[in-house]
């Protein structure tokens, strides 16, 4: 039984995305657990609720959210990155995408990790390179549209 190069970026793209969705989920989590274990409401009923005395927002609390609002701007070109790129040329070029989408998803999770944490470089050079890796996915979605479309296109006549 033989494995086509459009079953496995189907399969391990949606896993990816999957996975990314999970830690959204988790994150959405994460940001309340952080609100309830400092005591930072945030709204005016929560405060009644939990017995806490004022709003505002405690270092953990600011880290949750932004690190949720990061991954969130990430995923959206990630994703739509990923469903462009269904018309690949060539097996090698279907298999290097897989396995920029894997370094991607694996450059986020070292992301947000290093954001939860506190560490610093390593927060800075996992969002830097999971943005190359995204610019890289972009211009082979390009790449691949001007070649089929304009250079390799089955309709030009010779």
């Amino acid at each position: 039984m033989s494995i086509s190069v459009g079953e496995v970026y189907s399969t391990v793209g949606i896993l990816c995305i999957i996975f990314q969705a999970f830690k959204l989920l988790f994150l959405a989590s994460y940001t309340g657990f952080s609100r309830r274990k400092t005591g930072v409401a945030a709204a005016p009923e929560d405060q009644k609720l939990l017995g806490t005395s004022g709003g505002g927002d405690s270092d953990m609390v600011d880290r949750a959210k932004r690190v949720h609002y990061n991954e969130l701007e990430n995923t959206v070109p990630f994703v739509l990155s990923y469903f462009a790129f269904s018309g690949f040329l060539a097996d090698w070029m279907a298999y290097l995408f897989i396995i920029l989408v894997v370094c991607w998803i694996l450059a986020r999770v070292a992301y947000t990790v290093s954001y939860i944490l506190a560490k610093q470089p390593f927060r800075s050079i996992f969002f830097l390179i999971s943005v190359v890796i995204l610019l890289l996915m972009l211009v082979m979605n390009l790449v691949n549209v001007i070649y089929v479309n304009f250079i390799f296109s089955p309709t030009s006549s010779s």
